[in-house]
């Protein structure tokens, strides 16, 4: 009998580990198809089944060593992506999830067989089989729901709000655990017990209803910056209507002129005054080399947007270079023209900020093969950006409604399955974005 337990138990954990590593993984997007993904998530599994089950020889209910596991969870996730506020959030609420399963299952299995909870947890009895295979029931079944509910979506939330969120679940965990080893350590009468079992119930209720406001919280903040991502849109579509409006103005003053100027060489000709035609001549080629060159990248949409980028920029005493040699098919233009705009909007900042010396912004867009489009848009500093500000975290007041750039680069290089990178060379800033697309 105590083989046949010790096989079920250690199976039990085995399961119970790769079901808890599994539901971390697809919460921080960790990518299990590939090879090193399988692994990691392979080790992970082991390595908690490896610490539930010397944890489980040394004491009877973890307690406050319940801590352990929240530390270890933390430990495997800085091997996945995900900010660290999340790993911290995944950590805990995976162990509140674990702690809060099989507290409230014991204590209603005691209740309903009239047996003590302490009899469940050493005998080897139905009421103890019931139990432990409730638990893994219901762990499956709650962490389908959350994966289900966050599956495809982005956890956002600010930073104060994630705070107050961590905080319920770390004195739900401390609280649940403590009612847990009363029950344990104290013969209780059963009406005491039935009192305990509801103070876990409303607990678990209590962080239910936590996350479920977390989940509202993180949709409102995600429907603010869709909004915000759309509001720059329809900023880079007035920016391209208004760059044709002024387009098609300077074509009908050029034809104006020219008309004119054709009248005036036209008098001078029938004159024979060919000494007035070549001064006249002369001024108006220095009037089209005074004309501002436009850039033509073979794409009207972000011709527009990079056009008045530079027009902004050289207002400002910015020198512009660009280099292009690809073609934009495979990619959007809303989205190449958010990707510019914010960019050059960045780069064009950077230098104003710089008050001294040299002012320049180089932009190189190309391509090594045709799936991939690189842009690389450098702007002139005076001293390190990163060193003090290595998050790139907006400078500007009302943060809440700034700092939407960085966040909508990032967002459009992941939708291309790209990626995006920020270093500095030779007193130049860079941001270098890599996209993927498919002719």
């Amino acid at each position: 009998m105590d083989i046949i337990w010790t096989i079920f138990e250690t199976t039990v954990t085995l399961f119970e580990n790769f079901v808890v590593c599994y539901f971390i993984n697809k919460f921080l997007k960790q990518d299990l198809s590939t090879r090193n993904g399988k692994l990691l998530y392979i080790i992970g599994s082991l390595s908690f089944a490896i610490i539930v089950t010397i944890v489980n020889r040394l004491t009877l209910y973890e307690g406050v060593y319940g801590v352990i596991y929240t530390v270890q969870f933390f430990i495997y996730s800085l091997f996945l992506p995900g900010s660290l506020v999340k790993k911290i959030f995944i950590s805990i609420i995976t162990n509140v999830i674990i702690a809060s399963t099989s507290a409230l299952v014991t204590s209603v299995v005691s209740a309903a067989f009239s047996n003590d909870i302490t009899n469940i947890y050493t005998t080897y009895s139905v009421e103890r089989f019931i139990a432990v295979m409730s638990v893994q029931i219901l762990l499956v079944y709650i962490f389908g729901i959350i994966l289900k509910i966050t599956t495809n979506k982005d956890v956002a939330l600010k930073t104060k709000e994630w705070s107050l969120i961590i905080s319920v679940f770390v004195v739900s965990l401390i609280s649940i655990t403590l009612i847990h080893m009363v029950q344990l350590r104290i013969n209780l009468q059963y009406n005491e017990h039935r009192v305990l079992l509801f103070a876990e119930f409303g607990l678990i209720i209590l962080n239910v209803t936590c996350f479920y406001i977390t989940t509202l919280m993180s949709k409102s903040n995600n429907e603010a910056i869709k909004l915000k991502i759309e509001k720059q849109e329809q900023e880079h579509r007035i920016q391209y209507a208004q760059m044709v409006k002024n387009q098609y103005e300077e074509t009908r003053r050029v034809r104006h002129d020219m008309k004119q100027n054709i009248e005036v060489l036209s008098m001078l000709h029938k004159e024979h005054k060919y000494r007035e035609m070549g001064e006249y001549l002369d001024k108006c080629s220095n009037q089209v080399n005074e004309l501002s060159a436009s850039v033509d990248v073979g794409n009207a949409f972000i011709n527009a947007i990079i056009n008045t980028k530079i027009s902004i920029a050289k207002s400002k005493g910015i020198e512009v270079v660009i280099s292009c040699n690809t073609n934009f098919t495979g990619v959007s233009d809303i989205d190449f023209c958010n990707l510019l705009g914010n960019i050059f909007d960045n780069a064009i900042e950077g230098c104003c900020r710089d008050k001294n010396g040299y002012k320049g912004i180089n932009c190189c867009i190309s391509s090594t093969d045709e799936t991939k489009i690189i842009i690389t848009i450098g702007n002139s500093i005076s001293e390190s950006v990163l060193s003090k500000n290595s998050k790139l975290k907006t400078t500007k007041n009302n943060k809440e409604i700034h700092g939407f750039g960085l966040k909508t680069i990032n967002q459009i290089a992941e939708k291309y399955k790209g990626c995006c990178d920020f270093y500095e060379k030779n007193n130049m800033f860079f941001c270098n974005v890599i996209l993927y697309h498919h002719i």
